[in-house]
């Protein structure tokens, strides 16, 4: 922004557009914002002293005539009935009305003025054209009047705001902030601010924006009604700001990327699609594709893996010719047996794979324990001692130690994945970061025996005193292979430095406490783009140990198996083409085997770079290892074909060309995947663990492929003698590619139900963004599958739905059967009482029977009729008995039977009301396993359902049980009576015919 005067008394003043870098568009909901003012384009108005106040029109926004039709309707739809004119005239209208409002006199005798403008902004794109013409407007009336310090910049953005409401242009604070103060604005619009007259603290702020010209109320509306979405995702987006703003002042470039991404995010998740205009969706989709931020966040790791790959090569090329000058001088002068140098290199060549071998596992442990940074430190400087110790060895021993010291101390590639896998929580970006180290270990790779060859420099010259360092003692004529070595020392230290200063610590526990107080915040908000796309693997982690997850270690073997079988791959290929042909090699000499080699390599670089990033986005990390290895299996029988030309050269190579590009894109697709699928399936807390034992089976296989690629092929000779005609050489390579299929059975074949829980943990189903928006058939697709996995995931919820249902219908029916319990409790009493009653009535029958029969043995009076009387007393008396008898036998049988009846529908009632509470409530624990609460409440429910019938039955049982009592005690007492009864009656009977009887002898 400037403002000039000229000596005539013309007042310029240039506002240029501006970007919102974060927070944006939270400013209208009380958020915070980091926002810049871009040079780029700009709006500039032109204030001339003039008799009377003017406005004039600019030629190109606001013209009155057109050369056609077309021109007519072209302007008209591209700018709108009005131009840039109305603009200075609110602004006039406002500045003059604020003045009058607050009592800001203008000066006397100011002349009036004329304003112009003109404007480089484009309409519609986000730059803030309309109030940069307002501002700049602004400007010149301030300094027209004078009144700059009366109406300070505080004030000015809320008066720019106004102007444009006078015009109905809906925006908020930020583009007017930006534009008053210029230059990078921190604006903070939060409820805590003190605001006057509309200020904020200018920290942070961000219109709604206008990037498609789509209306945002909708969003405004949600978020005035308090929808949480809504305001999660405002109260989001605002706490990005103090963290952008800690990575700017750190330089932390790569922070702030990944903050941008996540603000975009959230925005588009608001306001969708429609409203970020397809334009703004290419260009992120485009500058996400090129992988720029991946490449230059992790710069230090990349130079330190082409450190590793010089580090391993350059000594294949030394070791060689050391061992030999080694022998020589212990020989003294005899004849160097090249059996004895052979053996001597291979074992120097091996043992910094064995070193590593013995220490990865324990180098992954300690990286978990004190972080990445420190482990890749260690490791940078172990190299720098190892090469340059290498360099110096007087003698074959010392080389040993110094390769075995860096080896041992080398931890420098498990922690680069687990540093790719923690840092880059994007499959994409993993993809295209294992790229990259391909590519860089292929640079390694050559630069490597470049960098041997700076070996004996002195030459013929040494010891003539042509230089200090090559003279009769100088250290490069008495130690010739200290150049190449001292190179690559310096390089690495090179990349020890930029480790030390460039690269952040990407261990999650250790992440809060690197880089002062403020970058934990930063780290942690960076860390927001993780959440939306990790799926959640960290659940295994809590579960059991890494070593007991099948995941980590079906992967690992898949690594080590991957990494033997092209192992000894590499060894056998040389030696399969170096063989004659009658042997069923290719006859090939080095020269004629490097073409094919070096083609290899740059096909690895190729693919690796570009290739495997958009297979990974097309097909997924799993079908993309998979399919690595069904390439695999053909071409290593592709490489033994090559033999089929019986040795014409021309053929051979093209043959081979081919079969090297197949192995390079079969390889690092392998490769690649497998160890994306490592750190996927590796908990976070041991992923410097798991890479340490991958490591480890990587160094094994290192160590093991050439002496298991040499018997190979000496086993498949043995098979067929000289003259044969077998064609043993499709064995070596026929067996890797059965290795290749077996390795696919253990990595990539499982069951399909977990084959795709997998698949969604390690991402398959989660395409990266630049696919989704640059396909729209895998856009669709995409969709479709979040909509398949959504309905499943109601149907889930409508199943338990409906069983929770179902389970409180067997609730309800149980306390149905309660219910009719308790009735049939009540006739069971009922039919007690009937019993009762039917026994009272047959005693009070007896008893009137008893008073019949003495009113008749009154009515006696003659002795002949006593036997008579006495028989029929009899007969009664029996009558008596049996129908007592009949009585408490019917009595006893109902009683029983109805006992039995009732004891028996009890138990079948509560036996089938057990039944039906043990199903549902082993459905209910199936379709609820994940909410334990409820099925606690559930179970809760049944067993105090259960604890009622339990209750009842005891309360039936008892119930019967003195019922059955009272009745036995009842008709005992009532047999008593009707003993008693009848004694009394004989009693009275013997007495009269006793009478009877002194009557008659009287008489």
């Amino acid at each position: 922004m400037s403002t000039r005067t000229e000596a005539d008394g013309t007042i310029t003043s240039r506002v240029y557009s501006r970007i919102g870098l974060l927070g944006n568009p939270s400013d209208g909901f009380e958020g915070a914002c980091l926002s810049l003012s871009l040079a780029n384009w700009w709006a500039e108005v032109t204030l001339t002293p003039s008799a009377t106040l003017a406005f004039m029109p600019n030629p190109e926004c606001d013209p009155l005539e057109f050369q056609s039709p077309a021109a007519f309707v072209g302007h008209i739809r591209g700018c709108g009935f009005y131009g840039g004119i109305r603009l200075l005239q609110a602004m006039a209208l406002r500045f003059f009305e604020h003045c009058r409002q607050h009592g800001i006199s203008l000066p006397p005798g100011a002349p009036n003025f004329k304003l112009s403008y003109s404007t480089t902004i484009p309409r519609q794109r986000g730059l803030s054209g309309s109030s940069a013409i307002a501002t700049a407007a602004l400007n010149c009336l301030l300094r027209h009047y004078g009144l700059e310090a009366a109406i300070p910049p505080a004030d000015r953005p809320q008066l720019v705001l106004a102007a444009e409401a006078e015009l109905g242009i809906a925006a908020g604070l930020q583009d007017r902030v930006v534009q008053v103060y210029g230059g990078l604005v921190h604006m903070d619009f939060s409820t805590d601010t003190p605001f006057k007259r509309g200020q904020g603290r200018y920290t942070a702020a961000a219109p709604p924006g206008k990037d498609s010209g789509s209306v945002h109320a909708r969003v405004k509306q949600l978020w005035l009604a308090g929808d949480p979405a809504t305001r999660d995702a405002m109260r989001q987006i605002a706490t990005l700001v103090p963290a952008g703003r800690m990575a700017l002042d750190q330089q932390k470039w790569h922070v702030l990327a990944a903050l941008m991404s996540r603000n975009f995010q959230l925005r588009r998740q608001l306001y969708g699609d429609a409203v970020v205009g397809p334009q703004n969706l290419a260009m992120v989709a485009l500058a996400e594709s090129v992988g720029a931020a991946v490449a230059r966040r992790l710069f230090p790791l990349y130079l330190t893996h082409i450190n590793q790959g010089i580090l391993v090569t350059m000594p294949f090329v030394l070791a060689v010719y050391m061992v030999r000058d080694w022998e020589a001088a212990a020989s003294g002068g005899a004849p160097v047996s090249e059996q004895a140098v052979g053996r001597a290199t291979g074992f120097l060549a091996a043992v910094f794979c064995f070193a590593q071998l013995l220490t990865s596992f324990a180098w992954g442990i300690v990286s978990d324990r004190i972080g990445r940074k420190p482990v890749l430190v260690v490791g940078n400087v172990s190299c720098v001692a190892s090469a340059v110790w290498f360099g110096l060895a007087g003698s074959y021993w010392e080389a040993v130690a110094a390769r075995a010291l860096g080896g041992a101390l080398n931890a420098i590639i498990l922690v680069e994945k687990a540093m790719i896998g923690e840092g880059l929580p994007s499959r994409a970006d993993q993809a295209t970061a294992f790229g990259l180290m391909s590519l860089c270990w292929g640079l390694g790779s050559l630069a490597g025996p470049v960098i041997g060859s700076l070996s004996s420099p002195c030459g013929a010259s040494a010891g003539q005193g042509a230089s200090p360092l090559c003279g009769e003692h100088g250290l490069l004529a008495a130690r010739p292979y200290f150049l190449p070595c001292l190179v690559a020392g310096l390089l690495s230290a090179v990349a020890t430095v930029l480790t030390v200063t460039h690269l952040d610590e990407t261990l999650p526990s250790l992440r809060a406490r690197t880089g002062g107080s403020g970058s934990g915040s930063a780290a942690r908000a960076a860390d927001l783009e993780a959440a939306d796309e990790e799926p959640g693997a960290g659940g295994q982690a809590a579960e059991a140990p890494w070593y007991r997850q099948r995941a980590c270690i079906t992967t690992l073997a898949g690594y080590g198996l991957i990494a033997f079988l092209f192992n000894v791959m590499e060894e056998v290929l040389p030696i399969f083409a170096s063989a004659a042909v009658a042997q069923g090699g290719l006859g090939l000499t080095p020269a004629q085997l490097a073409p094919s080699l070096s083609f290899g390599g740059i096909v690895l670089c190729v693919y690796a770079l570009k290739g495997f990033p958009w297979l990974m986005r097309r097909v997924g990390v799993v079908r993309a290892l998979r399919l690595g290895l069904w390439l695999a299996a053909p071409m290593a029988l592709s490489i033994p074909a090559c033999s089929l030309f019986g040795g014409s050269l021309a053929p051979t190579q093209v043959a081979l060309f081919l079969a090297m590009g197949f192995k390079a894109v079969a390889g690092t697709s392998a490769f690649t995947a497998c160890l994306i699928l490592v750190n996927a399936a590796a908990p976070k807390h041991a992923l410097g663990s798991v890479n340490g034992v991958g490591q480890t089976l990587a160094s094994g296989v290192r160590g093991l492929g050439p002496a298991l690629g040499g018997l190979m092929w000496g086993w498949s000779l043995s098979l067929a003698p000289p003259g044969s005609w077998l064609p043993h050489q499709y064995l070596p390579f026929g067996l890797m590619g059965l290795l290749a299929l077996a390795t696919d059975f253990v990595v990539g074949a499982r069951r399909p139900a977990r084959r795709r829980r997998a698949n969604l943990l390690l991402g398959d189903a989660l395409p990266s963004p630049d696919r989704l928006l640059t396909d729209r058939g895998s856009y669709i697709a995409y969709l479709e599958s979040q909509l398949e996995r959504v309905s499943a995931a109601c149907l889930t919820v409508t199943s338990f739905d409906e069983r929770l249902e179902q389970a409180v219908s067997a609730i309800r029916c149980l306390e149905e059967k309660t219910l009719n319990l308790a009735r049939l409790v009540a006739v069971t009493q009922q039919f007690a009482e009937q019993q009762e009653a039917a026994q009272r009535e047959s005693a009070a029958e007896v008893l009137r029977r008893l008073c019949s029969v003495e009113a008749r043995l009154e009515e006696l009076e003659e002795p002949p009729r006593a036997a008579a009387w006495e028989a029929k007393l009899r007969a009664v008396s029996a009558q008596v008995d049996a129908k007592l008898a009949e009585v408490g036998a019917a009595s006893e049988a109902g009683l029983a039977e109805a006992a039995g009846r009732l004891q028996a529908a009890l138990e079948e009632g509560c036996h089938t009301a057990h039944l039906a509470l043990e199903k549902r409530m082993g459905e209910a624990a199936a379709a609820r396993s994940g909410n334990s609460s409820m099925q606690a409440e559930l179970k809760s429910g049944m067993e105090q359902q259960g604890n009622k019938l339990t209750a009842l039955r005891q309360e039936v049982k008892g119930e019967l049980t003195a019922l059955r009592q009272e009745v036995k005690g009842e008709l005992t007492a009532l047999r008593q009576e009707l003993r008693q009864d009848r004694l009394y009656s004989l009693a009275l009977l013997c007495a009269w015919g006793t009478a009877m009887c002194l009557l008659a002898k009287r008489q």
